[in-house]
């Protein structure tokens, strides 16, 4: 996911911020300068998992910079995680 989302109304949002827009929710965010934002306690299930994900965590490795969706398809298919984001993810988990 990408660290700032553009709508199709051009208005932009933090991650996390429009994660909760859609009503879904994640247990961490880690920025490309490997800082972990947590969205929910590791024992919580996502609001919209009711129950599926007793024993795993939905993290999210956000994408630098500002994306709308085409944009963004395009970022991922290049190298875009940095070691230190890497490194975030191992330590998390």
């Amino acid at each position: 996911m990408s660290e700032w989302v553009r709508d199709d109304k051009r208005k932009e949002y933090f991650a996390y911020d429009f994660i909760r827009k859609l009503g879904l929710s994640v247990h961490a965010f880690i920025t490309p300068g490997g800082i972990i934002i947590r969205g929910r306690e590791d024992l919580q299930g996502a609001y919209h998992a009711k129950g599926y994900n007793k024993n795993s965590l939905g993290v999210e490795l956000l994408v630098n910079g500002v994306h709308n969706y085409p944009g963004f398809l395009d970022r991922i298919k290049t190298d875009y995680v940095p070691r230190t984001q890497w490194i975030a993810a191992i330590a998390l988990v």
